[in-house]
């Protein structure tokens, strides 16, 4: 797909798929990039991007964003959380797999500044989890994002969300 494709991502962060986040392990990360390189080598190579979770420790999540930054083109950050942390209801407490949309905002902006932080230039940060609104979008940015993805927002705020994006990247932050 690669040669097709204008990025290709690789999640290793789903909670919903039995034993993925497995990957986010230093050595298997390092072996997985390094496979992938060399099967997307080419004049018509797509950057690689890597899918974080939100849930990961400071240290671990420091030393992906480092890992990233030597082997990858960038991140998206930050895909499903398992916390549970500021919900009201006690059964979505109890649930199982990963929650999307706005519990996830807080931390989707706190990895995104950290890995800005942490993450020289050229590393593309696309800014993925928690994004309703313009004003999502406009902190997205603000904490260090090059691009942003709309996923459960669509759902919540319908197609217009699009236009309020856009809106916000071209009108200026």
């Amino acid at each position: 797909m690669a040669p097709v494709a204008d990025y290709v991502a690789i999640n290793v962060s789903s909670p919903n798929t039995a034993g993925l986040r497995d990957l986010q392990q230093p050595d298997r990360l390092r072996e997985l990039l390094a496979l992938l390189r060399e099967a997307g080598r080419g004049a018509h190579a797509s950057p690689l991007l890597v899918k974080l979770a939100p849930d990961l420790e400071p240290d671990a999540f420091d030393a992906l964003v480092g890992l990233v930054a030597e082997r990858a083109d960038g991140l998206i950050l930050g895909n499903t959380t398992i916390a549970r942390d500021g919900l009201s209801s006690a059964g979505h407490r109890a649930e199982a797999g990963g929650l999307s949309g706005r519990p996830l905002r807080g931390r989707m902006l706190e990895a995104v500044a950290r890995a800005r932080e942490r993450m020289a230039r050229p590393g593309v940060i696309v800014a993925s989890g928690g994004i309703g609104s313009a004003e999502d979008v406009r902190a997205a940015y603000r904490a260090g994002a090059d691009l942003v993805q709309l996923w459960t927002g669509l759902v919540y705020h319908g197609p217009g969300l699009i236009g309020e994006a856009v809106a916000v990247r071209s009108t200026g932050l």
